[in-house]
């Protein structure tokens, strides 16, 4: 119960950090709970993996501060304890930026339409390419994010081979600007 108070109070918590205009609201996921040998034997400890999405990097301290204090609230006295296991930082790229109108001009000339930009609220590896800061950059690329890491995943070739044009034309004028 001492968890199931714990995880109560996080989610809280989560949902209590201000919206930022870009990423949006934190969001918070119990991926993952663990505890017990029996059920009519009450467990001696139990454990609860979360991924938690934040929208700015300032809401980090207070999350780590409100995984303490919750902790220390619901579990007994030196009974509780976190660890990260992997924290990516959350990024976002100014849309004005002119690498990025290049590729939406690359974009068109193939496509035929202007590029509808949105929010990537999934993770990614591009934190770990860059230690501070934020290039511009652009998750860009055939498929559906509400596929991706599924049974039986899989890309239509024709929206590949389309989308690799976009790209031949954005390092085409990026690399030979006439």
């Amino acid at each position: 119960m001492a968890c199931a108070r714990f995880l109560l109070g996080i989610q809280s918590r989560v949902e209590e950090l201000p919206s930022t205009p870009l990423l949006g609201k934190a969001t918070i996921n119990v991926g993952r709970m663990e505890g017990g040998r029996q059920v009519n034997i009450v467990p001696d400890t139990a454990q609860a993996e979360l991924d938690i999405r934040l929208g700015s990097e300032e809401a980090k301290t207070s999350i780590i501060s409100a995984l303490e204090e919750e902790g220390s609230k619901a579990a007994a006295p030196g009974r509780f304890s976190w660890e990260t296991i992997s924290y990516k930082r959350p990024m976002a790229a100014p849309l004005g930026d002119p690498f990025l109108q290049m590729l939406a001009g690359a974009y068109v000339l193939v496509r035929g339409e202007r590029p509808q930009w949105e929010v990537a609220t999934y993770c990614t590896d591009l934190p770990t390419l860059f230690s501070a800061g934020s290039p511009a950059f652009a998750l860009f690329g055939p498929g559906n994010i509400a596929q991706a890491h599924q049974p039986e995943e899989w890309i239509d070739l024709g929206l590949w081979e389309r989308e690799v044009t976009v790209l031949e034309r954005f390092l085409a004028d990026a690399l030979f600007p006439v």
